[in-house]
C-alpha cells in the first residue's frame, strides 16, 4: 500500500512539474512577466525555507539557494532598471532576457521538487579518523596553494582567482580536517589557515574564494546545530559583507557606505552580472546551429573529467561574437544553449536527484560531498555547470578515493607491524 502511495506521489510531482514548466514557457515574453516570475521565485523561496527548516546541512544549502533566488528576483525582476549597468540596460526588455528568467524559474522549480525533506533526527555527526600521512602531505599542498597560487593585485575591477590548485585547496582542507581525528592542535592550525585563506581573498576582493571557505568552516563548527534561523542570519550578514567588499574594491568607499549597503539590500551584483551574461548566452544560442551546439555539449561534458579551456566557456564565445558580458552565465543558460527548455528541465531534475541522494545519506563520503555542495553553491548555481559536476563532485571523489586508499594501506601496514611485534 505504501509503495502504491509513493508511486502515486511520484507521478503527481512529475505531472505538476510538467504543468508548471508549460505555464512558465507559454507566458508572453513581455516586461510585465518579469514581475510575475519574480513573485513566483520569491514565493518558492519562502516555501523552500519553511519546508526544509529542520534538515541539518540541507537547511543550510536551501537557505543559500533561497537567498540567491530572492536576490536574483529583487535585482532582475523588481528593480531591474535601478540595478542595471550601462551595457545591461538594452538587455532588460529583450525577449532573450525574459527567456533567461523563465529558464531560471524552471531550473530552480525542478531542483526543489526533486529533493525530499530530511528530518534532523536522521542526521548523524560523522565519525572521524586520524591519519598523519594524509595530514602531512595535505598540509604541504595547502601551504603551497596559499602562498604561491593566489593572484595578489589591487584594482578597481572584479577580481576572481582562477588558479585550479587554489580553488581545489578547499577540498584538501576538508579532507585534512576529516583525517585529523580529535587532535585539537591540528584543528586549531586548520582554523588559522582557513582564516588566513578567507582574509586573503577578502583583502584582494576575491569573494568567490573566501566565501566557500567560510561556509565550509561554518558547517564543520556548527555540525548538527544548523537551524534555518542561523542560516538566514549568516546569509544576510554574508550579503552585506559581499556588498561592502564590492564598494571598497571599486573605490566607492566613503562616509555613506552604510547607506549604500542598506540601499542594496539583498541585491548582489555578482548575480545580476552573471544573469545578463546568461541572457547573452541565450542570444548566442539563436545564432548557433544545432550541429555546433551538439559538438560543444560533447566537449563540455568531456571536460568534466579531463578539464577544458577558457575558450570553450559560453561566456567567452558570447564575447567572441560581440555579445558584451562580464563572465559567468548561470548554469541554466548553458543547458538552454544546448537543448532549450527541455534540457533546462532535465538538468534541474538531475541536480535535484543528485542532491537528494547525497543529503539523504549519513555516510562519510556523502557528508564530505554535502559540505562541498554547500561551499560551492554560489558557483554551481550562478556561474556554470562544470562547477557542480567537476569542482563539487568529480575532483572531490577522486581526492577522497586517494585518501581512502592511503588510509587503508596505512592501517594494514600498522596491523602487520603490530603482528610482527607480537
Amino acid at each position: 500500500m505504501k509503495k502504491n502511495n509513493k508511486e502515486k506521489n511520484k507521478w503527481f510531482y512529475v505531472l505538476f512539474l510538467c504543468l508548471i514548466t508549460l505555464l512558465i514557457i507559454f507566458l508572453p515574453n513581455s516586461s510585465k512577466i518579469m514581475l510575475i516570475l519574480g513573485a513566483y521565485n520569491t514565493i518558492l523561496s519562502i516555501i523552500m525555507l519553511l519546508k526544509y527548516k529542520k534538515s541539518g546541512n540541507l537547511s543550510l544549502l536551501v537557505g543559500i539557494m533561497a537567498l540567491i533566488i530572492i536576490s536574483y528576483s529583487s535585482s532582475l525582476c523588481f528593480n531591474a532598471i535601478d540595478n542595471a549597468r550601462n551595457w545591461q540596460y538594452e538587455l532588460i526588455n529583450m525577449t532573450e532576457n525574459i527567456i533567461n528568467l523563465k529558464c531560471f524559474s524552471i531550473f530552480i522549480t525542478a531542483i526543489m521538487m526533486s529533493i525530499k525533506n530530511i528530518s534532523d533526527k536522521d542526521i548523524k555527526v560523522i565519525s572521524i579518523r586520524f591519519n598523519p600521512f594524509i595530514i602531512f602531505f595535505g598540509s604541504i599542498i595547502l601551504i603551497y596553494a596559499l602562498l604561491f597560487t593566489f593572484e595578489r593585485s589591487f584594482g578597481d575591477i572584479y577580481v576572481s582567482n582562477t588558479n585550479p590548485l587554489y580553488e581545489y585547496s578547499l577540498i584538501i582542507f576538508l579532507l585534512v580536517w576529516m583525517y585529523s581525528g580529535d587532535n585539537k592542535v591540528i584543528k586549531f592550525f586548520l582554523l588559522l589557515y582557513a582564516a588566513t585563506y578567507s582574509l586573503q581573498g577578502l583583502l584582494f576582493g576575491d569573494r568567490s574564494s573566501a566565501f566557500p571557505m567560510i561556509l565550509t568552516v561554518l558547517v564543520l563548527i556548527l555540525k548538527d546545530k544548523i537551524t534555518m534561523k542561523r542560516v538566514l542570519v549568516f546569509g544576510v550578514c554574508g550579503i552585506a559583507l559581499a556588498n561592502f567588499i564590492d564598494i571598497t574594491r571599486n573605490n566607492q568607499f566613503s562616509t555613506g557606505w552604510i547607506n549604500e549597503i542598506i540601499n542594496r539590500g539583498l541585491n548582489i551584483n555578482t548575480i545580476s552580472y552573471s544573469s545578463y551574461a546568461g541572457t547573452q548566452i541565450v542570444r548566442l544560442s539563436e545564432a548557433t546551429s544545432y550541429a555546433e551546439k551538439s559538438k560543444h555539449f560533447v566537449k563540455y561534458t568531456f571536460s568534466y573529467i579531463v578539464g577544458g579551456k577558457n575558450e570553450e566557456a559560453l561566456d567567452y564565445l558570447a564575447r567572441k561574437n560581440n555579445l558584451i558580458n562580464a563572465g559567468g552565465g548561470m548554469t541554466h543558460s548553458y543547458f538552454y544553449f544546448w537543448g532549450g527548455y527541455l534540457f533546462v528541465l532535465i538538468a534541474g531534475i538531475l541536480f535535484g536527484i543528485i542532491i537528494n541522494k547525497i543529503y539523504s545519506s549519513s555516510s562519510r563520503i556523502c557528508y564530505y560531498l554535502q559540505i562541498l555542495i554547500i561551499a560551492f553553491a554560489i558557483r554551481w548555481l550562478v556561474y556554470y555547470p562544470i562547477a557542480f559536476f567537476r569542482t563539487t563532485l568529480f575532483i572531490p571523489l577522486v581526492a577522497y578515493t586517494i585518501c581512502f586508499i592511503a588510509d587503508n594501506m596505512c592501517r594494514k601496514q600498522k596491523n602487520i607491524l603490530r603482528g610482527i611485534g607480537d
